[in-house]
């Protein structure tokens, strides 16, 4: 699949006019290597193929060595130009490296880091998009690290174009692929502490390290919840994230760290009850 440059819709490679609006096909950008893969169209800053991770070879100038990576040229998270935002409107997601990435998220411009694990791209981030429909925050200081917080039917339906959210067996592969075992709640793997953010976790008066290493990336911060009638719950001892699993009706599992316990708990809550912080996985 190709975008295509007027309406940012995605189209088959072998196209010559856009199924939605008509425009003449016009490829432009990097094209990957791997003949298996082909993949057309991607941002000049991408280094990695998206779709199967083969480095994508830059042009070579007579005279020239080919550069690293990463080089003074090459745009990180930022720095971005204006050009740059355009040119990946679509939520492609560009790579620094072979698991380490971003993308802009093309309704509100936001820039989330994102990481690769094993088979799974997921959002490094929790998504703060305003949406039309109900969201709460904790504090405006609190945005960027702790996200909006969304009830479930909203966080089902407001992730970015070609994201979802997790359901809850995706997040277990998660667990799966960072502690290389499969034991219920991943209790006594270190798994937690791979999950949790350098940063944030509240101290207790007989423990005075809670803070995790951030090993996986995935840099999750204690944002707690919101229950009806109850308020914010739980801001620097845990996090909850909405899975799009239902139990039963009315019932969504979450799921949970805590900030005394070595575990990643598969729990249930009330849809109807809570609000919470919720992580995008790419479809």
């Amino acid at each position: 699949m190709i975008i295509c440059n007027n309406c940012k819709s995605e189209i088959l490679v072998t196209a010559k006019f856009c199924s939605e609006c008509g425009n003449k096909v016009e490829i432009v950008g990097k094209t990957c290597p791997n003949k298996e893969c082909n993949r057309k169209g991607l941002p000049e800053e991408a280094i990695y193929c998206p779709d199967c991770g083969k480095e994508l070879n830059p042009q070579k100038k007579a005279g020239e060595h080919l550069s690293s990576p990463i080089t003074k040229e090459t745009k990180l998270p930022g720095s971005l130009t204006q050009a740059n935002k355009n040119e990946n409107r679509s939520n492609e997601v560009v790579w620094l490296d072979q698991k380490k990435g971003y993308f802009i998220d093309s309704r509100d411009n936001q820039k989330y880091m994102v990481i690769r694990i094993e088979n799974q791209v997921w959002m490094a981030e929790n998504l703060r998009f305003r949406s039309s429909n109900t969201y709460l925050t904790y504090s405006e200081s609190s945005i960027l690290t702790y996200g909006f917080y969304y009830d479930w039917d909203t966080a089902n339906r407001i992730c970015p174009i070609g994201w979802h959210l997790p359901s809850n067996v995706e997040y277990h592969q998660l667990g799966v692929n960072l502690s290389k075992t499969n034991k219920v709640n991943f209790r006594d793997t270190g798994l937690s502490h791979k999950l949790k953010s350098c940063s944030g976790w509240k101290n207790t008066l007989f423990f005075q390290e809670h803070n995790g290493n951030n090993a996986s990336g995935l840099n999750f911060y204690p944002s707690g919840v919101y229950r009806k009638e109850w308020n914010f719950l739980f801001q620097g001892t845990a996090t909850e994230f909405w899975t799009s699993t239902l139990k039963e009706k009315n019932i969504a599992l979450v799921r949970w760290i805590e900030r005394d316990i070595d575990a990643f708990f598969s729990t249930e809550n009330s849809i109807e009850e809570y609000y919470m912080p919720i992580r995008c996985i790419r479809d």
